[in-house]
């Protein structure tokens, strides 16, 4: 995803989500996103219901120690509105998930390598990464 893109995904996001909400029926359902601020940043664990996981189908892959160099596949890196990288990881909780920030030396097809970023091993969101992005920044989704 080029960062031009970003908006567009941002909002198509958003709109997914807006399909997992409930109206106030006075039931139990638990939302669809849940955020909780990490203390001292801007940022947010987003922590999803079981609805809104299987419906964005969230899907992750390993970071990977090819030689020398870091990589992830190109999915995995979102950009926000300043340009600056980043990748979701999950979190310890089931369905959680946080914004890590990233380096990108390079983009050789499908493939990002990063100067910066988690270890080798490391799962990070390679599908619904942006909407994970579009719910930390609180989008409103059409209802």
């Amino acid at each position: 995803m080029k960062p031009s893109r970003t908006i567009a995904v941002l909002l198509a996001g958003a709109a997914l989500l807006g399909g997992c909400s409930q109206a106030d029926s006075g039931d139990d359902t638990p939302p669809p996103v849940q955020l909780k601020q990490i203390a001292g940043t801007d940022r947010f664990e987003v922590t999803l219901s079981q609805q809104a996981q299987e419906r964005l189908g969230i899907a992750t892959a390993p970071v990977r120690q090819d030689g020398s160099s870091t990589t992830v596949p190109y999915a995995a890196v979102i950009y926000d509105s300043a340009g600056a990288t980043w990748a979701y990881v999950p979190a310890t909780a089931p369905r959680t998930y946080l914004r890590r920030h990233i380096t990108v030396a390079s983009v050789d097809g499908e493939t990002a390598v990063l100067s910066q970023g988690p270890a080798a091993g490391t799962p990070v969101v390679v599908v619904g990464s942006a909407e994970l992005l579009g719910a930390e920044a609180q989008i409103a989704g059409e209802e």
